[in-house]
């Protein structure tokens, strides 16, 4: 009897594992390179939303993935570029240089932003914010490559 259930415990558990492994979402490398540092102080901060709806917020239950990345001299050179694992989907990217590092964009009086900014359209917008639209990304197979230049308003 305890071989009998040794056996059924073996074979619910690999059952399990094997459920679980099927049913996991494909995850995608992507390699988002950032160039346009005017300095090398500060940080970088980038933002991954995954819906139109939550598109710029800044509530951390509606952003999917955020990093602040550190900055020295070489990044005016050759820029930042992370590395990232995010299950298929469609995803748009934010990203500005923090210059001060406190962690907040800075805005002029107009609400424009005073500090260099880009999302993954990699298109300066005219009037009012980006467009999630526009910046979305279809994130799917192994690897993707994103270059994002940023710039100033």
């Amino acid at each position: 009897m305890c071989s009998l259930m040794n056996l059924l415990r073996r074979y619910w558990a690999g059952a399990a594992l094997l459920l679980l492994w099927s049913c996991g979402a494909a995850a995608t490398e992507v390699s988002l390179s950032v160039t346009g540092f005017t300095s090398g102080e500060g940080a970088l901060l980038l933002r991954v939303y995954d819906s139109k709806s939550k598109w710029l917020s800044d509530k951390p239950e509606d952003i999917v993935l955020e990093r602040a990345v550190p900055l020295d001299s070489s990044a005016i050179e050759r820029g930042v570029t992370l590395v990232l694992e995010l299950p298929e989907g469609e995803y748009a990217f934010t990203t500005f240089h923090d210059v001060d590092g406190d962690g907040k964009l800075k805005r002029n009086w107009m609400g424009m932003p005073r500090e260099p900014v880009a999302d993954s359209s990699n298109q300066k917008s005219s009037f009012g914010p980006p467009k999630y639209d526009k910046a979305a990304v279809d994130v799917a197979g192994a690897q993707l490559q994103i270059k994002i230049s940023l710039f100033e308003y």
